[in-house]
């Protein structure tokens, strides 16, 4: 018989590996000069994002009778419920703040590089300069 740390132990590693895969292809998707043999990084970015959102679904039900006891302490106590809001609130609004203020890619999900974004931009500013006079 498998045991609950076991279990634990089985899931955790493709759930390493994948989030791994998926944190990493994120980190690369807007650089389009790394090349992996073909392997479309958009791609691999967005299964390995719905592989691990089922893992980690997977891993939560695992634990439901520790995050029940864990949550169940914490609102024993004030000052503790007064931590979780405030982890919750912040997390949230991280979460926002990097939608809003996040660099944003053109239609292919591309990022300019600094040089290149201050050209375009230059080349921009020179269409609309030409197109005025």
């Amino acid at each position: 018989m498998i045991s609950k740390a076991e279990k634990n132990y089985y899931l955790n590693i493709p759930l390493t590996i994948v989030g791994f895969a998926c944190v990493i292809s994120g980190f690369l998707i807007g650089d389009k000069s790394m090349s992996f043999g073909g392997i479309n990084l958009k791609s691999l970015h967005i299964w390995t994002g719905y592989i691990m959102t089922g893992l980690i679904g997977l891993h939560l039900l695992m634990h439901v009778k520790w995050i029940k006891n864990i949550t169940i302490g914490i609102f024993k106590n004030r000052l503790k419920v007064i931590s979780l809001v405030t982890t919750v609130l912040v997390s949230l609004g991280i979460c926002y703040a990097s939608g809003i203020l996040g660099l944003k890619g053109n239609e292919q999900g591309h990022f300019a590089r600094g040089q290149n974004q201050s050209t375009n931009q230059f080349n921009q500013d020179q269409l609309n300069s030409n197109n005025t006079q």
